[in-house]
Protein backbone atom coordinates (compact mmCIF):
# COMPACT_ATOMS: atom_id res chain seq x y z
CA UNK A 1 0.00 0.00 0.00
CA UNK A 2 1.98 2.92 -1.31
CA UNK A 3 1.13 6.60 -1.06
CA UNK A 4 -0.39 6.35 2.40
CA UNK A 5 -1.13 9.61 4.14
CA UNK A 6 1.04 10.65 7.12
CA UNK A 7 -1.94 9.90 9.38
CA UNK A 8 -2.29 6.36 7.96
CA UNK A 9 1.47 5.76 8.30
CA UNK A 10 1.30 6.61 12.01
CA UNK A 11 -1.64 4.21 12.47
CA UNK A 12 0.22 1.50 10.58
CA UNK A 13 3.16 1.92 12.94
CA UNK A 14 0.88 1.87 15.98
CA UNK A 15 -0.78 -1.38 14.87
CA UNK A 16 2.53 -3.24 15.16
CA UNK A 17 2.53 -2.87 18.96
CA UNK A 18 -1.04 -4.05 19.55
CA UNK A 19 -1.18 -7.13 21.81
CA UNK A 20 -2.58 -10.23 20.08
CA UNK A 21 -4.78 -12.88 21.73
CA UNK A 22 -5.17 -16.61 21.08
CA UNK A 23 -7.59 -15.90 18.22
CA UNK A 24 -4.86 -13.95 16.39
CA UNK A 25 -6.91 -10.82 16.93
CA UNK A 26 -5.77 -7.71 18.83
CA UNK A 27 -6.88 -7.20 22.40
CA UNK A 28 -7.60 -3.59 21.58
CA UNK A 29 -7.43 -0.88 18.95
CA UNK A 30 -6.27 2.71 18.94
CA UNK A 31 -8.75 5.48 18.28
CA UNK A 32 -7.11 6.74 15.15
CA UNK A 33 -8.96 10.05 15.29
CA UNK A 34 -6.78 10.89 18.30
CA UNK A 35 -3.70 10.44 16.13
CA UNK A 36 -4.65 13.36 13.93
CA UNK A 37 -1.70 15.70 13.60
CA UNK A 38 0.75 13.15 15.00
CA UNK A 39 3.77 12.70 12.75
CA UNK A 40 5.84 10.32 14.87
CA UNK A 41 4.16 7.52 16.79
CA UNK A 42 7.28 6.76 18.82
CA UNK A 43 7.25 10.34 20.14
CA UNK A 44 3.82 9.89 21.74
CA UNK A 45 3.70 9.66 25.52
CA UNK A 46 2.29 6.71 27.46
CA UNK A 47 -0.63 8.86 28.61
CA UNK A 48 -1.48 9.77 25.04
CA UNK A 49 -1.39 6.14 23.96
CA UNK A 50 -3.50 5.08 26.95
CA UNK A 51 -6.11 7.71 26.14
CA UNK A 52 -6.26 6.51 22.52
CA UNK A 53 -6.43 2.81 23.37
CA UNK A 54 -9.84 1.13 22.97
CA UNK A 55 -9.99 -2.40 24.48
CA UNK A 56 -11.87 -5.14 22.66
CA UNK A 57 -14.27 -7.27 24.71
CA UNK A 58 -14.96 -10.97 24.12
CA UNK A 59 -17.62 -11.51 26.78
CA UNK A 60 -20.27 -12.40 24.17
CA UNK A 61 -18.00 -14.84 22.39
CA UNK A 62 -17.01 -12.47 19.58
CA UNK A 63 -15.03 -9.20 19.50
CA UNK A 64 -16.99 -6.10 20.45
CA UNK A 65 -16.36 -2.60 21.67
CA UNK A 66 -16.92 -1.82 25.35
CA UNK A 67 -20.46 -0.81 24.36
CA UNK A 68 -21.11 -4.31 22.98
CA UNK A 69 -20.98 -3.39 19.29
CA UNK A 70 -19.20 -5.94 17.03
CA UNK A 71 -16.00 -4.47 15.68
CA UNK A 72 -17.09 -5.08 12.09
CA UNK A 73 -19.89 -2.60 12.66
CA UNK A 74 -19.11 1.09 12.30
CA UNK A 75 -16.44 2.20 14.74
CA UNK A 76 -17.20 5.27 16.89
CA UNK A 77 -14.43 7.21 15.17
CA UNK A 78 -15.00 5.86 11.64
CA UNK A 79 -16.48 8.22 9.01
CA UNK A 80 -19.50 7.11 7.00
CA UNK A 81 -17.54 7.02 3.76
CA UNK A 82 -15.06 4.53 5.18
CA UNK A 83 -17.77 2.33 6.68
CA UNK A 84 -19.74 2.25 3.43
CA UNK A 85 -16.65 1.11 1.57
CA UNK A 86 -15.85 -1.41 4.30
CA UNK A 87 -19.29 -3.00 3.93
CA UNK A 88 -18.65 -3.36 0.21
CA UNK A 89 -15.27 -4.86 1.05
CA UNK A 90 -16.93 -7.47 3.28
CA UNK A 91 -19.43 -8.30 0.55
CA UNK A 92 -16.56 -9.12 -1.81
CA UNK A 93 -15.91 -12.18 0.35
CA UNK A 94 -19.28 -13.63 -0.68
CA UNK A 95 -18.19 -14.07 -4.27
CA UNK A 96 -14.42 -14.42 -4.07
CA UNK A 97 -11.25 -12.91 -2.68
CA UNK A 98 -11.51 -9.43 -1.19
CA UNK A 99 -9.49 -6.77 -2.97
CA UNK A 100 -9.58 -3.25 -1.58
CA UNK A 101 -8.07 -1.78 -4.73
CA UNK A 102 -11.20 -2.76 -6.67
CA UNK A 103 -13.25 -0.33 -4.61
CA UNK A 104 -13.70 2.97 -6.40
CA UNK A 105 -12.12 5.41 -3.96
CA UNK A 106 -8.85 7.28 -3.80
CA UNK A 107 -8.90 6.94 -0.01
CA UNK A 108 -9.46 3.19 0.15
CA UNK A 109 -5.88 2.32 1.14
CA UNK A 110 -5.82 4.96 3.87
CA UNK A 111 -9.16 3.73 5.17
CA UNK A 112 -7.93 0.12 5.08
CA UNK A 113 -5.11 0.99 7.47
CA UNK A 114 -6.72 3.70 9.61
CA UNK A 115 -9.88 1.74 10.39
CA UNK A 116 -8.43 -1.77 10.72
CA UNK A 117 -10.20 -3.39 7.79
CA UNK A 118 -7.92 -6.42 7.94
CA UNK A 119 -8.62 -7.15 11.62
CA UNK A 120 -12.33 -6.41 11.37
CA UNK A 121 -12.86 -8.51 8.24
CA UNK A 122 -11.08 -11.48 9.87
CA UNK A 123 -13.26 -11.10 12.97
CA UNK A 124 -16.34 -10.96 10.74
CA UNK A 125 -15.31 -14.12 8.86
CA UNK A 126 -14.65 -15.98 12.11
CA UNK A 127 -18.07 -15.01 13.43
CA UNK A 128 -19.75 -16.15 10.21
CA UNK A 129 -17.93 -19.47 10.38
CA UNK A 130 -19.04 -20.00 13.98
CA UNK A 131 -22.64 -19.27 12.95
CA UNK A 132 -22.33 -21.68 10.03
CA UNK A 133 -20.97 -24.44 12.26
CA UNK A 134 -23.76 -23.85 14.75
CA UNK A 135 -26.40 -24.10 12.05
CA UNK A 136 -24.72 -27.22 10.70
CA UNK A 137 -24.67 -28.81 14.17
CA UNK A 138 -28.38 -28.12 14.62
CA UNK A 139 -29.07 -29.56 11.19
CA UNK A 140 -27.05 -32.64 12.08
CA UNK A 141 -29.24 -33.16 15.12
CA UNK A 142 -32.34 -32.96 12.92
CA UNK A 143 -30.86 -35.42 10.42
CA UNK A 144 -29.84 -37.83 13.18
CA UNK A 145 -33.36 -37.75 14.55
CA UNK A 146 -34.77 -38.46 11.08
CA UNK A 147 -32.33 -41.33 10.63
CA UNK A 148 -33.38 -42.81 13.95
CA UNK A 149 -37.05 -42.69 12.96
CA UNK A 150 -36.33 -44.20 9.54
CA UNK A 151 -34.30 -46.99 11.10
CA UNK A 152 -37.04 -47.68 13.63
CA UNK A 153 -39.59 -47.93 10.80
CA UNK A 154 -37.36 -50.32 8.84
CA UNK A 155 -36.77 -52.50 11.90
CA UNK A 156 -40.49 -52.82 12.63
CA UNK A 157 -41.37 -53.68 9.04
CA UNK A 158 -38.57 -56.21 8.72
CA UNK A 159 -39.83 -57.84 11.92
CA UNK A 160 -43.26 -58.19 10.32
CA UNK A 161 -41.77 -59.78 7.22
CA UNK A 162 -39.62 -62.16 9.25
CA UNK A 163 -42.68 -63.32 11.19
CA UNK A 164 -44.79 -63.67 8.06
CA UNK A 165 -46.39 -67.13 8.09
CA UNK A 166 -47.64 -67.20 4.51
CA UNK A 167 -44.17 -67.17 2.99
CA UNK A 168 -44.62 -63.93 1.05
CA UNK A 169 -41.40 -62.56 2.46
CA UNK A 170 -39.33 -65.52 1.29
CA UNK A 171 -40.64 -64.97 -2.22
CA UNK A 172 -39.36 -61.40 -2.16
CA UNK A 173 -35.90 -61.83 -0.71
CA UNK A 174 -33.84 -64.37 1.18
CA UNK A 175 -33.81 -64.28 4.99
CA UNK A 176 -30.05 -63.63 4.89
CA UNK A 177 -30.49 -60.48 2.83
CA UNK A 178 -33.28 -59.31 5.14
CA UNK A 179 -31.02 -59.94 8.10
CA UNK A 180 -28.39 -57.72 6.53
CA UNK A 181 -30.97 -54.95 6.06
CA UNK A 182 -32.07 -55.36 9.67
CA UNK A 183 -28.48 -55.20 10.89
CA UNK A 184 -27.87 -52.06 8.85
CA UNK A 185 -31.00 -50.43 10.26
CA UNK A 186 -30.09 -51.21 13.86
CA UNK A 187 -26.58 -49.89 13.32
CA UNK A 188 -28.01 -46.73 11.76
CA UNK A 189 -30.31 -46.34 14.73
CA UNK A 190 -27.45 -46.74 17.21
CA UNK A 191 -25.28 -44.24 15.36
CA UNK A 192 -28.15 -41.75 15.28
CA UNK A 193 -28.23 -41.58 19.08
CA UNK A 194 -24.46 -41.40 19.49
CA UNK A 195 -23.63 -45.07 20.07
CA UNK A 196 -21.04 -47.06 18.14
CA UNK A 197 -22.56 -49.24 15.38
CA UNK A 198 -22.22 -52.34 17.54
CA UNK A 199 -21.07 -53.13 21.07
CA UNK A 200 -20.77 -50.88 24.10
CA UNK A 201 -19.09 -47.49 24.13
CA UNK A 202 -15.36 -47.85 24.75
CA UNK A 203 -14.16 -46.51 28.09
CA UNK A 204 -13.32 -42.86 27.81
CA UNK A 205 -14.64 -42.61 24.25
CA UNK A 206 -16.39 -39.29 23.80
CA UNK A 207 -16.11 -38.55 20.10
CA UNK A 208 -18.65 -40.11 17.80
CA UNK A 209 -17.98 -41.41 14.35
CA UNK A 210 -19.73 -39.17 11.82
CA UNK A 211 -22.86 -40.73 10.40
CA UNK A 212 -21.57 -40.39 6.85
CA UNK A 213 -18.45 -42.42 7.67
CA UNK A 214 -20.42 -45.03 9.58
CA UNK A 215 -22.93 -45.45 6.79
CA UNK A 216 -20.11 -45.96 4.30
CA UNK A 217 -18.64 -48.64 6.56
CA UNK A 218 -22.01 -50.34 6.96
CA UNK A 219 -22.71 -50.23 3.24
CA UNK A 220 -19.30 -51.69 2.51
CA UNK A 221 -19.88 -54.61 4.88
CA UNK A 222 -23.39 -55.33 3.61
CA UNK A 223 -22.31 -55.06 -0.01
CA UNK A 224 -19.51 -57.63 0.28
CA UNK A 225 -21.05 -60.66 1.97
CA UNK A 226 -18.97 -63.69 1.13
CA UNK A 227 -20.19 -67.04 -0.20
CA UNK A 228 -19.42 -68.85 3.03
CA UNK A 229 -22.40 -67.26 4.77
CA UNK A 230 -24.97 -69.93 5.61
CA UNK A 231 -27.89 -70.24 3.20
CA UNK A 232 -26.25 -68.12 0.50
CA UNK A 233 -24.30 -69.45 -2.44
CA UNK A 234 -23.32 -66.04 -3.82
CA UNK A 235 -22.58 -62.54 -2.67
CA UNK A 236 -25.89 -60.64 -2.25
CA UNK A 237 -24.72 -57.81 -4.43
CA UNK A 238 -23.63 -60.22 -7.16
CA UNK A 239 -27.05 -61.86 -7.13
CA UNK A 240 -28.80 -58.53 -7.40
CA UNK A 241 -26.60 -57.58 -10.32
CA UNK A 242 -26.76 -60.90 -12.15
CA UNK A 243 -30.31 -62.11 -11.53
CA UNK A 244 -33.03 -59.74 -12.84
CA UNK A 245 -35.77 -61.55 -10.93
CA UNK A 246 -33.92 -61.22 -7.63
CA UNK A 247 -33.17 -57.57 -8.31
CA UNK A 248 -36.85 -56.93 -9.02
CA UNK A 249 -37.85 -58.68 -5.81
CA UNK A 250 -35.33 -56.64 -3.83
CA UNK A 251 -36.66 -53.41 -5.28
CA UNK A 252 -40.20 -54.42 -4.37
CA UNK A 253 -39.15 -55.13 -0.79
CA UNK A 254 -37.34 -51.81 -0.47
CA UNK A 255 -40.40 -49.95 -1.77
CA UNK A 256 -42.68 -51.76 0.64
CA UNK A 257 -40.37 -51.18 3.61
CA UNK A 258 -40.18 -47.47 2.82
CA UNK A 259 -43.96 -47.05 2.69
Amino acid sequence: MSNLSPHALVVKRATIDLPINRYSLPEGLYRTDLFAGVLDFDAMSEDELQDAYMPIEYAEGFPTSSEGCPIWEQLPFEPDDSYDLFQRYLEQGNIGVRQAQKLDSSEVHNYYVMYYWDVRSRAYDMFQEVCLRRRRALKQLEVEDDHFEIAACIIEKIKVYLNDDDGEFLELLTPKAAGDILRMATQLQRVSIGLPPSGPIATGEEARTPIEVTLRQIAKRVGHVEEREAGMSKDIRDRLLQDPDTALAAQELIIRVGQ
